[in-house]
């Protein structure tokens, strides 16, 4: 079956985390009013390595983000960088996402392991060392979209979403 999606990407480059979350009631209220499907995806944790923001309290955030809401919830991790020290930082916000996740039965979907050592993200990434080009996000892409094709379908049929 097909389905009909009305993305409302509200990403603003460079918020951390708890920036993020603590939009969560605001922007979906207006936009879940009038009935139907509901579901949110939350991207984030580059800038929390970036800003040197804990991994811990990325993870309180995330964790408080979560239980701002009652839809079904798919979180994708952040990807590594050209950063060295920056993409270390980033591992280990992605395994405080993971443990987060698991713990409340939210599917994660890591994305750092399966692009850190591939020559290709990392030419992806030359241009500003974060943001990938055409092809990144191709790659970024095809390994989201498995999990959030398992993520409709599970949810849809009234399954518990698994971590990933």
């Amino acid at each position: 079956a097909d389905t009909q999606l009305t993305v409302y990407p509200l990403g603003v480059r460079g918020e951390s985390t708890e920036e993020i979350v603590v939009r969560i009631p605001l922007e979906s209220a207006a936009r879940f009013a009038r009935g139907g499907e509901h579901r949110i995806v939350i991207s984030a944790g580059v800038s929390d390595a970036q800003r040197r923001i804990p991994p811990a309290q990325s993870a309180a955030a995330l964790d408080f983000g979560l239980g701002s809401t009652t839809v079904p919830t798919l979180v994708v991790g952040p990807s590594p960088v050209g950063d060295a020290g920056h993409t270390a930082r980033i591992a280990m916000v992605d395994e405080a996402f993971a443990a987060v996740c698991a713990r409340r039965g939210i599917r994660y979907i890591s994305v750092y392991q399966r692009l850190l050592r591939r020559p290709t993200w990392r030419r992806a990434i030359a241009g500003d060392g974060v943001h990938p080009d055409r092809t990144g996000y191709a790659m970024l892409s095809r390994i989201v979209f498995d999990g959030w094709s398992t993520w409709l379908e599970d949810d849809s049929q009234g399954k518990k979403s698994q971590a990933k």
